[in-house]
C-alpha cells in the first residue's frame, strides 16, 4: 500500500507476485492508491487560524500532511499527536495537521493543552477526505512533493519502512 514512485508502481505491475497491490484481490486498492497518488492536494482551502499554518502552506518543497477526524476515539488520536512534536525534527520537511472534527475549539483547546506545536489547518466544511478520497486511515498521512502530489503514503511513526520512503522521496525531491 505504500508505493513511492511511478518506477516501484511499474516494478509491482511487472513483478505479479509482490503484496502491495498486484494481484486481482487488492487491484481495486492499486488503483485507488495510484489514482491518489498522481493528484494535486490544495491545501489553500482549508482555514489556517494561525500564521506559521498559512506560511507552511505557501512554502515550496515537500510537506508532510496527516488528516486527523473524528471517526474513533478522537482522545486517542491526540495523545498519538504528541509524537508528531517528538519526531518533526527527524525529518527535514514540515508537518501539517489537517483536522475535520465538529467542534473545532475544543480540539484546539485540547491540542494547547498536549503542546501540539505543528502548524494545523482546519477543514471547517469536512471537504478534504471525500475530494482526495483518503476514507480509510492508511491515507491519512502522505509525503507531498513541491507540487503538493503524495509522493508516499502511510503514518511514518512506528515504521522505520515507511521512514525510509519518506526519507528517500525528500532526498529525490531535493
Amino acid at each position: 500500500l505504500h508505493l513511492l514512485s511511478r518506477r516501484q508502481r511499474q516494478m509491482c505491475i511487472r513483478d505479479r507476485s509482490m503484496g502491495t497491490g498486484c494481484d486481482s484481490r487488492k487491484g481495486a486498492e492499486y488503483r485507488k492508491l495510484e489514482s491518489f497518488m498522481e493528484q494535486r492536494i490544495d491545501l489553500s482551502r482549508l482555514y489556517a487560524p494561525e500564521d506559521l499554518a498559512k506560511s507552511t502552506v505557501r512554502m515550496p518543497g515537500p510537506k508532510i500532511v496527516h488528516y486527523l477526524d473524528s471517526s474513533g476515539c478522537v482522545g486517542c488520536k491526540l495523545q498519538s499527536l504528541r509524537m508528531w512534536n517528538v519526531v518533526r525534527g527527524r525529518m527535514r520537511v514540515p508537518v501539517v495537521l489537517v483536522v475535520h472534527v465538529p467542534d473545532m475549539q475544543a480540539i484546539h483547546a485540547q491540542m494547547k493543552m498536549i503542546h501540539f506545536t505543528l502548524p494545523v489547518l482546519y477543514d471547517t466544511l469536512g471537504s478534504f477526505a471525500a475530494t482526495y478520497h483518503i476514507d480509510r486511515e492508511a491515507y491519512h498521512t502522505f509525503l507531498l512533493n513541491g507540487r503538493n502530489q503524495p509522493r508516499a503514503v502511510g503514518n511514518p511513526i512506528g515504521s522505520d519502512k515507511i521512514w525510509r520512503l519518506y526519507e528517500s522521496a525528500i532526498r529525490s525531491d531535493e
